[in-house]
């Protein structure tokens, strides 16, 4: 070939190479997911999942208190208490996956978890919430397992509500933990949270007026929590921390806002992962591999750990699922509605409807 052709050739080559460059500039734009607002998961830089880091939300400083931890960059300065703590801490929502979650765990081959008797108090200690000022450091850490190439961690669900655990934490751990919540529908969670109630007695049983039961106590609840918040809403959530002790009121439990926003206020928000139940449930594999990159551990093949639900807390036998009377649901939309729609926003979950019942 001649030296014309040969450069003839090339010409012809780079003009197609820049017809292509051109092309799958103008026809295919750069992603704008981060211009929409949508933050990127946990995993992968996935623009579509729910689940998010605390440091991915739509969320400022300016609505914490000024105390708070996080408020001021002093928070930097902070020394942790001890530097042997437990990797990670699932923390709640009670009813909202924490137990399959902790399970599916344990399963990783480098994670240890502890008190694993395939009940509902798997991984739970009741450190931080119950006997921070009354056990000693050194019992509670020597029960969870030290091995090479592994971690642990709890799975105390009174974590996420209790008002005080995000700064003990941090305080006692600093940067050197994660923590892990799961949301689920506050309706949803509140009526599974009854039936594991009702199943271990706690609860008089009435084979054919539970439903009545659980009307009577949604009422009860009600109206405690007026006596005690006066005003239930997101621009007041301050007044609604330490309300209630944890497990002292059902309907309080579903007032994420308001534990999600102590929680960002008060412990780095980079080492908190929030997850949508429903997304989990559905999407099992998908999350855990999520979870499992958040907190540093090896992707595993999921289908040999995600066959089980573990603490669905009621003999479906004995205690049919869908109980909720429609007045029962509208008064409790009355208080979830604002506090989910907050909640929402900052999480940037556009596609969730919790203000909607589905049967």
């Amino acid at each position: 070939m001649s030296t014309l052709s040969k450069r003839s050739s090339w010409c012809l080559l780079s003009t197609f190479v820049s017809i292509v460059i051109l092309v799958c500039v103008y026809w295919y734009p750069e992603d704008d997911s981060r211009s929409r607002g949508h933050a990127y998961g946990a995993a992968g830089g996935n623009p579509d999942t729910l689940t998010k880091r605390g440091d991915q939300l739509n969320f400022n400083y300016s609505p914490c208190p000024s105390n708070s931890l996080m408020s001021s960059e002093h928070w930097k300065e902070v020394r942790p208490l001890h530097d042997d703590c437990p990797a990670v801490f699932v923390i709640g929502a009670r009813k909202g996956g924490t137990t399959s979650l902790y399970h599916y765990l344990d399963k990783h081959p480098n994670f240890r978890g502890i008190e694993m008797k395939d009940e509902p108090m798997d991984g739970e200690t009741y450190y931080f919430s119950l006997h921070y000022n009354s056990t000693p450091w050194a019992e509670y850490i020597k029960r969870f397992p030290r091995e090479e190439g592994t971690m642990s961690g709890e799975s105390t669900v009174d974590n996420l509500l209790h008002c005080k655990v995000p700064e003990r934490l941090f305080r006692s751990c600093g940067n050197q933990v994660k923590a892990i919540m799961l949301l689920r529908n506050p309706i949803q969670r509140l009526e599974s949270n009854f039936l594991m109630r009702a199943n271990f007695g706690i609860y008089p049983w009435h084979p054919t007026s539970m439903e009545t039961v659980l009307s009577d106590e949604i009422d009860s609840e009600i109206q405690k929590l007026y006596e005690a918040v006066k005003d239930v809403n997101p621009s007041n959530w301050v007044q609604a921390l330490c309300a209630f002790r944890p497990t002292d009121n059902l309907v309080y439990e579903g007032l994420y806002y308001v534990f999600v926003m102590n929680w960002l206020c008060n412990f780095p928000a980079e080492n908190i992962l929030i997850i949508n139940s429903e997304e989990f449930f559905q999407s099992t594999a998908s999350v855990l591999s999520q979870v499992f990159q958040f907190v540093g551990l090896s992707a595993v093949e999921n289908s040999n750990i995600t066959s089980r639900v573990h603490n669905t807390g009621a003999d479906f036998k004995r205690l049919p699922h869908q109980q909720l009377k429609l007045r029962d649901i509208e008064k409790l939309m009355q208080i979830y509605r604002p506090m989910n729609n907050a909640l929402f926003d900052i999480l940037d979950w556009t596609n969730v409807d919790w203000n909607l019942w589905k049967t």
